[in-house]
């Protein structure tokens, strides 16, 4: 999805110049003071936001007016796209289209003056995705049965709350360390992966399950939610491997 690369939108064919989805599936947490392994996760309960898709592209004259027309139609856009030229592989996304800042920037591109930039924003209604299943063999890290290699980098992060109370004109300061919360391991990680594996992980989210995380490098092995997916298309650096993944986890 580079700019030697196209993307259909509702049949007209653009160039891409960046590519980014996130979708997120928050469960109820529910504190409980004083306690060591933290808040209670009702998984039984959970909001899953609609997927985002934000595109950045160039237009010509006449490809700014068929984006505006297509945009005032105000109705279900179709989007079908591959990876890279010459890729097998194919996403077929539903979409609202939800936005479409257009800005004045004077470029030619592959001979061709394209005078406008646009930062196109979508809600997905539904994605399908044609291709190869995954397969990776190396073990860095484990996400139900699944192994990931290629980690870019790791987050772990914990918090311990206590009372911090606003009282108008007190000249102290008046923290309880009787009483506390202590916040879920989260985890975050960006890992570079290939088509297959980012649909896999997408599929994970919206199941909206506890899942298996085994990273041995840091002692994990034990229940997971997947609470966020942001991925970037980054295929310039590595085709077999072109999406960029940040993973937030909560250890639950």
């Amino acid at each position: 999805m580079n700019a030697g690369v196209k993307f259909n939108l509702s049949g007209t064919v653009y160039n891409i110049i960046s590519w980014e989805e996130e979708q997120s599936c928050e469960p109820a947490i529910r504190p409980i003071p004083l306690s060591n392994n933290g808040a209670h996760v009702d998984y039984g309960t959970f909001i899953l936001k609609a997927r985002t898709l934000n595109m950045t592209i160039r237009l010509s004259d006449a490809d700014k007016t068929a984006m505006e027309n297509l945009f005032n139609l105000s109705t279900w856009v179709t989007i079908t796209s591959n990876d890279h030229e010459g890729d097998s592989s194919e996403w077929l996304y539903n979409a609202w289209f939800l936005s479409k800042p257009i800005t004045y920037e004077y470029v030619k591109q592959d001979g061709i003056i394209k005078e406008w930039r646009a930062d196109l924003s979508f809600l997905i209604d539904d994605v399908t995705y044609t291709g190869n299943a995954y397969v990776e063999t190396n073990n860095i890290i484990s996400i139900d049965g699944n192994y990931f290699s290629h980690i870019i980098d790791s987050l772990f992060n914990e918090k311990n709350d206590i009372p911090e109370p606003d009282f108008v004109n007190q000249d102290t300061i008046d923290l309880d360390i009787n009483v506390w919360n202590r916040d879920l391991l989260s985890v975050t990680y960006v890992i570079r992966m290939s088509t297959a594996g980012r649909w896999l992980l997408d599929q994970l989210l919206i199941a909206h399950e506890p899942i298996n995380l085994t990273d041995v490098k840091y002692g994990i092995n034990g229940n997971i939610w997947i609470k966020t997916i942001r991925e970037k298309w980054d295929g310039e650096i590595n085709w077999s491997k072109p999406w960029q993944v940040e993973l937030n986890l909560i250890i639950i």
